[in-house]
C-alpha cells in the first residue's frame, strides 16, 4: 500500500489545490458558455427562419387579400354588365328587323322584277310584310320567290295574286306575302282576352 507524502509547506499545498478547483470551475464554466452560445445560436436561427416565414405568410395574405378585392370588383362589373345584357334583351325585338329585311328584299337582283311597294303592318308583332311588284313572265315570278325563300330570316312565302295584263305589252302584276321569324305573340294574348270576355259575358248572361 503505497501513500503520498507531500513535503510543501501547507500554504503552498493550499495554493495548489484551490488552483486546480479554480481551474475545473473555469473549464466547467467554459463548457456552460459554450453551451449557452449554441442554444442562443440556435434560438435566434429559429426565431430569425420564424420571423421570415411570418413575413412571407403575411406578405401572402395581402396578395391574397388584393386578389379577394380585385375579384370582388370584377364581379361586380360582370354583374352589372349581365344586367345590361338582360335589360337589352328584354328591350330587344328578335331578327330580322324592318330594315334590315327591306335591306335585304332591295338587294335582291332578279331581272325583270320592279317591286311598287313594301307594305309592313303590325311588323313588330306579326312579322308579316306585303310585296307589290311586276315583271314581265311567269318564269321571272317563280325565280323572284324562289329569292325570296332564300333570304335569312323568312319563313313563308306566298302569292296573294297573280295577275296578267293582255295587250301588245304583257306586264304581270302580283302581290306576294312574306312572313319572318320573331315577333311578339300580342295576337295570342288578345284572342286570349276576347275568349275571356266572351265567357264572361256567357255567365252574366246565364245568370240572368
Amino acid at each position: 500500500m503505497k501513500y503520498k507524502v507531500s513535503l510543501l509547506p501547507e500554504q503552498k499545498k493550499k495554493r495548489l489545490i484551490n488552483k486546480k478547483k479554480l481551474e475545473k470551475i473555469k473549464a466547467f464554466s467554459l463548457v456552460v458558455l459554450i453551451v449557452l452560445a449554441f442554444f442562443t445560436f440556435v434560438v435566434m436561427f429559429t426565431s430569425f427562419y420564424a420571423e421570415k416565414k411570418l413575413a412571407e405568410e403575411r406578405q401572402r395574405e395581402d396578395e391574397c387579400a388584393q386578389q379577394v378585392a380585385e375579384l370582388e370588383q370584377f364581379r361586380e362589373i360582370n354583374a352589372n354588365l349581365q344586367n345590361k345584357v338582360q335589360l337589352i334583351e328584354s328591350i330587344q325585338i328578335e331578327e330580322p328587323q324592318l330594315v334590315n329585311f327591306v335591306t335585304k328584299i332591295s338587294n335582291l337582283k332578279n331581272p325583270g322584277i320592279s317591286i311598287t311597294s313594301i307594305e309592313c303592318t303590325e311588323w313588330k308583332t306579326t312579322r308579316n310584310c306585303v310585296l307589290v311588284g311586276t315583271c314581265d313572265n311567269r318564269s321571272q315570278y317563280l325565280a323572284f320567290e324562289e329569292a325570296l325563300k332564300e333570304v335569312e330570316g323568312v319563313s313563308a312565302v306566298a302569292c296573294a295574286s297573280y295577275n296578267q295584263s293582255v295587250g301588245e305589252a304583257t306586264i304581270v302584276e302580283f302581290t306576294v306575302n312574306v312572313t319572318c321569324t320573331g315577333g311578339v305573340a300580342v295576337i295570342e294574348t288578345t284572342t286570349a282576352s276576347t275568349d275571356t270576355s266572351t265567357d264572361t259575358t256567357a255567365e252574366s248572361t246565364a245568370t240572368e
